[in-house]
């Protein structure tokens, strides 16, 4: 890289990292963290990777967490700590990655626009196992690129590996695996090299074999229906996943790329851009034919397995395929930038000046959304601290809530703090055992005697018990 170069890209590579730095420390804690500490980092390894109380358990992250959690840091360091180093490092290696086998314009432009976008922001680092998932499957892509395209038969074992520990941080790293598999099959039957079927089929059989050893703890405490069971995303009747689907289809990718209503058609202009522009980004003629390949394999197939399946996960699930719908978007983008400044006769420096420009307006429209988010007074997160500060900071207390979110977070909140707190969900109190009641405002039930109204907000009522 020339000196220029370096210096553009260390100094938007910093103010990055200290974006999300402060964002970690920032932005408050989600209901799914909270619950990975309580139930899984907060009590040790050994839970982490034997207690699988459905999907909030994204294992290799989470088991990643406990290790943090047993240094003398806060709850919240050992939850997002973690990610935040995962996202870090994995940014820098993809840039280093792509700048091999592409120019630095394209390098850098894709790496910057897809951390910039909203998901990408949020889960670079909130405690989840969202990116550590994403950087499975792009170090499984590059690893089986090198092994069937530069026929290094050595880096199948990365790949191996990588797809192991894909599937052991989240099991909808299944998508991105067959994703993988799909591409390396027609790279193998268009290059008829069909010994890396062979190659491929057997590495298969090796990932299933390590990854049922790797959760063989959780299949033995918590049982293969904890493991293929997810309440959460049931399977539609055909009739109403065909009617929902483009709704679905709008939402999934209007949350990654955060530009309503544009983005869906932002992204199939994008897809079709990738597909036809004959344009040649990378340095290796082999990887020509490349790009319609990954749009295909990565952006499109796996929504035909939402078809078979009629299932609809929730957007963050996707946050891998965003990777490769923003290298699709980045490449459009030069594409039209490369076509404007031959029209117009821009210099290289204007062009890079607009793409600066362009990258810091997504960045500050995505950071808007971010701030407008945690400062909503209507939200949840906003509401919770709110009752914490009416009740007593001090061990001992008993607290009975039907109201899920709130149970999460004020468990969090007393064990973080090193308060021992009893919380019952099941036991409804027919007389004055527990100090404090925090109700749904959505049921309906009958207060006991001795209890007066504390707090309320739009979610609960909160009733202290009387000395009265």
């Amino acid at each position: 890289m020339k000196l220029r170069q370096k210096k553009l890209f260390w100094l938007s590579f910093i103010a990055l990292t200290l974006l999300k730095t402060y964002l970690c420390f920032h932005f408050p804690i989600m209901v799914d963290e909270a619950f990975s500490y309580v139930f899984l980092v907060g009590k040790g390894p050994l839970v982490a990777m034997s207690y699988y109380p459905g999907p909030n358990n994204h294992v290799a992250y989470t088991l990643l967490a406990s290790l943090f959690a047993m240094l003398p840091i806060g709850a919240l360091e050992a939850l997002r700590l973690p990610n935040l180093a995962i996202s870090t490092i994995f940014l820098f290696l993809t840039f280093l990655v792509l700048k091999k086998h592409t120019s630095f314009k394209t390098a850098y432009f894709y790496v910057f626009l897809f951390a910039c976008s909203p998901y990408a922001l949020m889960y670079s680092f909130l405690g989840r196992g969202y990116f550590l998932l994403s950087a499975w499957a792009f170090l499984a892509l590059w690893a089986s690129l090198k092994a069937i395209v530069g026929g290094q038969k050595r880096y199948w074992v990365i790949f191996v590996l990588s797809s192991v520990f894909g599937l052991y941080t989240v099991p909808t790293y299944l998508y991105a695996l067959a994703s993988n598999g799909f591409l390396l099959l027609i790279i193998c039957l268009q290059t008829q090299h069909y010994s890396n079927i062979k190659a491929l089929l057997l590495n298969g059989l090796t990932i299933l074999f390590l990854t049922l050893l790797l959760y063989s703890p959780i299949l033995l405490f918590s049982g293969w229906e904890a493991l293929a069971g997810n309440r959460w995303v049931q399977s539609l009747t055909f009739s109403q996943f065909i009617e929902t689907f483009p709704s679905y289809l709008y939402t999934i990718h209007d949350d990654l790329i955060d530009i309503p209503p544009l983005s869906l058609g932002i992204l199939v202009i994008a897809w079709l851009g990738a597909i036809f522009i004959k344009k040649n980004f990378w340095k290796n003629e082999a990887f020509r034919k490349l790009n319609p390949l990954l749009v295909a394999t990565y952006c499109l197939l796996p929504l035909l397995f939402l078809l078979i399946q009629r299932v609809q996960p929730f957007s963050r699930v996707w946050l891998y395929k965003g990777m490769f719908d923003f290298f699709a978007i980045a490449l459009s983008i030069l594409f039209c930038m490369d076509f404007l400044g031959k029209k117009f006769q821009l210099s290289q420096k204007w062009q890079t000046t607009l793409l600066g420009v362009l990258l810091m307006a997504y960045l500050g429209h995505n950071i808007h959304t971010i701030e407008r988010w945690i400062h909503n007074p209507h939200s949840l997160y906003r509401q919770v601290p709110q009752l914490i500060q009416q009740l007593p900071q001090q061990a001992g207390l008993k607290v009975f809530t039907n109201q899920d979110s709130y149970n999460v977070l004020l468990r969090y909140h007393y064990q973080s703090h090193q308060l021992p707190i009893h919380v019952e969900v099941e036991k409804y109190p027919e007389s004055g055992e527990y100090d404090y009641l925090i109700l749904d405002k959505k049921t309906s039930v009958q207060i006991p005697s001795g209890y007066e109204l504390m707090y309320q907000d739009e979610y609960v009522k909160s009733f202290y018990k009387s000395n009265d």
